[in-house]
């Protein structure tokens, strides 16, 4: 009778244990600021002559602006003698936060030989920039439900 009664209060601990904890277990995961961003953000294009991809050292020259045809740059990045190879280049394009306020953008790109003075061609249409770019912070965001659980390579999981 006596070994019942300690095996009833060893499981009635137990439990009352666990229940305990669960609230603890529950609670979201505190979260902490990570490494500033930035405002950078990389662009690839493509470069053809005549439908055919070149290759070689190109000028290119960035527009950022807030509407798809004419209107002011609200800034320039100018890239001197970029290496272009199967008509593919990849840029990292900073124009510093102002521009990222919200508001649709659209990028312009110009060109032209390296090691040419003549004036940059413009390429059309202007490129918008959507979400992934564009996405440099949130003031506000959805509960930590929303998030995604990815593997990593080897199927190490994290959140």
């Amino acid at each position: 009778m006596i070994a019942r009664r300690v095996v009833s209060a060893a499981l009635l601990a137990l439990l009352l244990g666990g229940l305990a904890i669960l609230p603890v277990l529950a609670q979201e995961p505190e979260l902490t600021d990570q490494a500033a961003l930035g405002n950078a953000f990389t662009f690839q294009g493509r470069l053809l002559d005549d439908g055919r991809p070149v290759s070689g050292a190109y000028d290119l020259q960035f527009r950022l602006f807030n509407v798809a045809t004419a209107g002011a740059a609200l800034g320039t990045k100018d890239i001197p003698d970029w290496t272009v190879t199967g008509g593919t280049f990849t840029v990292t394009l900073d124009f510093g936060a102002a521009p990222f306020n919200g508001q649709a953008l659209w990028l312009e790109t110009a060109v032209r030989p390296g090691a040419s003075a003549d004036p940059f061609t413009t390429m059309s249409p202007r490129t918008q920039l959507t979400a992934v770019p564009y996405a440099l912070w949130a003031a506000d965001t959805p509960s930590y439900s929303n998030v995604v659980v990815v593997a990593k390579r080897g199927g190490d999981f994290t959140t």
